[in-house]
């Protein structure tokens, strides 16, 4: 159980997903 993973991978999974958004 790790409530870190979702935070994190929240953060760098939106600019991934959309490089353009910067």
């Amino acid at each position: 159980a790790v409530p870190d993973a979702p935070s994190i991978r929240d953060v760098i999974l939106f600019p991934l997903l959309k490089p353009q958004s910067r």
